[in-house]
């Protein structure tokens, strides 16, 4: 008979039919799953957060107006500059590469074999990666020019040259960026996390990775205005571009994916013609520009929903502007992207 151990991440509950779900219940934790003491759901978040480190730290190393802002309000004065002159995206970016390294020194010490590569080690893997392939690639693209084979046989091995390339060409970059150093570490975080979470560090990892994540995506931008969804609490979580998948409240710590958070969302969002682009990225991931939308408004795809006092880029009033239901223009720049229409669709 096996005993069933509760999980020992910080503010986990298995709430019961009649709990609202709030941060402050007393509901008891969820059950560890298999021989870890960590509950299905925190595993899950855990994993998923640290597979998105990289991308982060990536991000928020990109140059001022390209990813990560300098500072919590995203402004470049010198409040958001700290005292050793580091900006909040250069501190986030830090932390992100120590939590990594932290673990990494963890399992060393703690598993009989377990080796950190150098940072020389992974820059020459990546360079073999490349070279190996380019030369898939190649390879590919030679047979491809063999017009003798079937059309089928050509198409496919023009698409394998297309995977080749485009595998040696993120390599590149990721060796240009550093980025692959990082995302080594975060592989080896990975392949060992199921033995972390089933110790004595079990809470401490789902804390830590939950924590920088947190920070990192706090630090990075939105490319404008951003939908802010109400949490249960009180406290309106945003949702940055880049879309992370999992979202977090600041002020509770309640999270889950974008798919969640949306249906979480309330009353429809309405907003501005101009503001709608933004909106539309951070929340459905379509591409589309207020030179489309104004043209969609012209031929009478879109139907305003109400209006509002209107403001210049100066913050000046000035008239009443027109406002519009973000559902309504996610469908038709759907419907439009469907149809050939002008449009793009970022996954």
């Amino acid at each position: 008979m096996t005993t069933s151990h509760p999980c020992v991440a910080d503010g986990c509950r298995d709430h019961g039919v009649a709990c609202p779900g709030t941060a402050t219940c007393e509901c008891p934790p969820q059950p560890a799953t298999g021989r870890t003491r960590i509950c299905g759901h925190h595993t899950d978040h855990t994993r998923q957060l640290l597979r998105e480190l990289p991308e982060l730290w990536e991000i928020l190393g990109a140059p001022p107006g390209r990813g990560a802002r300098s500072g919590p309000a995203g402004n470049d004065d010198e409040s958001n500059v700290r005292p050793s002159g580091r900006t909040a995206a250069t501190e986030a970016r830090t932390a992100v590469e120590a939590i990594l390294m932290v673990w990494l020194t963890v399992l060393r010490y703690e598993r009989d074999a377990f080796t950190i590569p150098t940072d020389d080690v992974i820059a020459r893997t990546t360079r073999a990666d490349v070279v190996r392939h380019q030369g898939d690639a190649d390879v590919a693209l030679h047979a491809y020019r063999d017009r003798s084979i079937p059309t089928q046989q050509r198409h496919a091995l023009h698409q394998e040259a297309a995977r080749h390339q485009a595998a040696a060409q993120h390599l590149r970059t990721a060796r240009e960026t550093g980025r692959d150093i990082i995302e080594t570490h975060r592989e080896l975080v990975d392949r060992n996390l199921t033995w972390l979470l089933s110790g004595i560090y079990a809470d401490q990892v789902v804390h830590d990775i939950a924590a920088v994540h947190r920070v990192a995506t706090q630090t990075i931008p939105s490319s404008g205005t951003a939908v802010r969804i109400l949490c249960d609490c009180g406290a309106r979580v945003p949702i940055p571009t880049p879309r992370p998948k999992m979202l977090t409240c600041a002020a509770c710590g309640i999270w889950g994916d974008l798919d969640w958070w949306s249906g979480q969302r309330g009353p429809a969002v309405r907003a501005a013609l101009r503001d709608l682009p933004d909106l539309v990225f951070a929340a459905h991931g379509l591409v589309t520009t207020y030179e489309q939308l104004r043209q969609w408004r012209t031929r009478g795809y879109l139907t305003p929903a109400g209006d509002e006092p209107g403001r210049d880029r100066t913050g000046t009033a000035r008239g009443r502007q027109q406002l519009f239901d973000l559902d309504a223009v996610v469908i038709v720049a759907r419907q439009r992207l469907l149809t050939g229409g002008h449009g793009q669709h970022v996954g």
